[in-house]
């Protein structure tokens, strides 16, 4: 939480728009991390009862094509800007796109592995 606190602080402070951006989805990503921590913080202490539900392999076969589609083409390397930070920014969603394509993956490992 402070580190998102500390990035949006920063980021007042730029006047380069992109450097603020950057700093705000920073800033983003560290209050979805401690969200995420937080829920399954709660989980845990939910009683023993619980079953594990995902989601069927089509769905995530679908969800894999699109990603493998987003992925396809780097926007890093087809959108041309000369401002450094815009590069890193379009650095941040390809790298975003390919962990998304990851965490399928291994989500639908999970699936099969579960079901043999």
């Amino acid at each position: 939480m402070k580190a998102s606190e500390r990035c949006l602080e920063s980021a007042m402070r730029f006047d380069d728009q992109y450097s603020k951006l950057l700093l705000r989805m920073i800033a983003a990503d560290s209050m979805r991390h401690a969200d995420v921590v937080s829920q399954i913080l709660s989980w845990i202490e939910l009683p023993q009862g619980q079953t594990m539900t995902l989601p069927r392999k089509e769905f995530l076969d679908a969800i894999l094509q699109i990603e493998d589609k987003a992925g396809e083409v780097s926007l890093r390397e087809t959108v041309r800007v000369s401002h450094p930070v815009a590069r890193l920014l379009l650095e941040w969603i390809d790298f975003d796109e390919k962990k998304h394509e990851r965490i399928i993956e291994k989500m639908a490992q999970i699936i099969h592995r579960g079901r043999d």
